[in-house]
């Protein structure tokens, strides 16, 4: 077996069929197999995908989260290659055949991202620069300005824009399309259960690069990633803003020295907490006129 492709479903079945029927549709000359790994969903994907012969269906009873089910595909996968897929994704040629033939062509450990896109076919968020607490402070000043004047953010300060390079090595690809060789997994451990959801990927490619492992975005492969699809809840999602700010704290306090993180903390209390805080206080005050 070539690749073995993973996708994480959570109340997604329409989206995660259309994955699916993409990577059948688009898929030659290169053996994969397709597992689903499904976080206790109730939107009738069970009843759907269970049903599917042409993929490896796995129904967990509980959330296990991101990283942890991504985990159990690759404990479970038979490929020499991996690639996590999101379930909000459509791919748009052979990316698959392209991502194995440049990860063989390039002997070199490391973790795959190619340059994403939304249907319009414009560039969407693919990789971005290595995470540093210089760059948490300046992100946080970022929504900082964002809730006081109540204008578009400027551009993240981390995203890489698109480059016509065949290869960029950057901080890490986003983990909506990451293909690597079994041995990265093997050698690594996959990734970090304690991220539920967000900066998974970023720890894994970050414990990674400590192993000389390259995280690396290519042109060739086309894929659509219809950016937050997979989550389903519309407007400002007060649990998911929370785990997201949680993931990033424990990142820093796992990567970083205790100086560097109290620093962080008293600069994302003042910029973010105190901020998100007043928002839900708008929300309350709305809420019960």
């Amino acid at each position: 077996m070539d690749v073995s492709v993973i996708i994480v479903n959570y109340n997604t079945q329409a989206l995660t069929q259309a994955c699916i029927d993409s990577i059948y549709d688009q898929t030659k000359d290169v053996t994969f197999e397709v597992i689903v790994i499904d976080n206790a969903s109730t939107d009738g994907s069970k009843e759907t995908f269970e049903k599917d012969s042409k993929i490896r269906y796995v129904y967990s009873y509980e959330n296990l989260g991101f990283g942890r089910a991504n985990n159990v595909g690759m404990m479970l996968a038979k490929g020499d290659y991996f690639f996590l897929l999101n379930s909000d994704t459509l791919l748009r040629n052979n990316a698959l055949k392209l991502f194995y033939e440049y990860a063989k062509k390039n002997k070199g450990k490391a973790f795959y991202g190619c340059w994403l896109e939304n249907m319009e076919g414009e560039w969407v968020h693919s990789c971005s620069h290595k995470l540093t607490i210089g760059g948490l402070f300046r992100s946080a000043m970022i929504r900082y300005w964002k809730f006081l004047s109540g204008k578009k953010p400027i551009e993240s300060v981390w995203n890489i824009p698109h480059t016509s390079e065949e290869a960029l090595e950057v901080g890490d690809v986003t983990g909506a399309d990451l293909f690597l060789h079994r041995s990265v997994y093997e050698e690594t451990g996959g990734f970090d259960h304690r991220f539920f959801l967000y900066y998974e990927e970023t720890d894994w490619e970050y414990r990674g690069h400590a192993k000389g492992i390259k995280s690396i975005c290519i042109n060739g492969p086309r894929i659509v990633h219809l950016e937050g699809g997979s989550q389903q809840t519309k407007g400002v999602n007060w649990r998911k803003l929370r785990i997201m700010y949680r993931s990033e704290e424990f990142f820093v306090r796992k990567h970083f020295s205790r100086l560097k993180y109290g620093a962080y903390k008293l600069f994302h209390i003042v910029t973010t907490g105190v901020p998100l805080f007043m928002l839900e206080q708008v929300k309350k005050r709305s809420l019960s006129k």
